[in-house]
């Protein structure tokens, strides 16, 4: 797999954090060794793909091999690392923890589609999770824009749109009280 468009190792992981901070853009992080057959084939029946070209083209991306140095490996431990391929979503705010996931389950292995939809899903959930934290502290202009992303990702997530009515019954209280 060429990694092309993805930042590489320690040095690329802290300039593609600084770059996803900067743009509060999500990004994928992926934990791979060269010696890793899982890894190979996530490169070749997964990446390689036109529907996940698509579904990480948004994504601010690193790659990192643990066994490129020390670096690397602090890394991997910071994400708690255990095994490979390791993949992570997430957005870099808040300290929020990214989202693993995998196409490899127990019992089958995912599609490219389904795992294109497991990335989307676990995007969705981080920034609802994000948009009810910043409800909570009462920014509900900024809490709408991210549940706005949201659903952007996904029209049919139904705690998204829990979420904006729970953003929209807070203004309205709010607003409400002001009178």
């Amino acid at each position: 797999f060429d990694f092309k468009n993805w930042y590489n190792d320690a040095p690329g992981y802290n300039k593609a954090l600084e770059k996803a901070k900067r743009l509060k853009q999500p990004f994928i992080i992926y934990f791979h060794t060269d010696w890793c057959g899982w890894c190979k084939k996530l490169n070749i029946e997964y990446l390689e793909t036109n529907v996940m070209k698509r579904t990480l083209a948004d994504y601010i991306k690193v790659q990192i091999n643990p066994d490129h140095g020390l670096p690397e490996k602090r890394i991997s431990n910071l994400f708690g690392v255990t095994g490979y391929p390791s993949f992570f979503i997430g957005l870099p705010i808040n300290n929020e923890k990214p989202f693993r996931v995998s196409p490899f389950l127990k019992h089958k292995n995912l599609a490219p589609d389904d795992f294109s939809r497991q990335i989307q899903e676990a995007l969705v959930s981080i920034y609802n999770q994000h948009a009810y934290n910043i409800c909570q502290q009462k920014n509900y202009d900024y809490a709408l824009y991210i549940i706005s992303k949201a659903l952007n990702v996904s029209q049919s997530n139904a705690y998204s749109f829990y979420i904006k009515g729970h953003i929209n019954y807070c203004i309205g209280h709010t607003e409400k009280n002001k009178q």
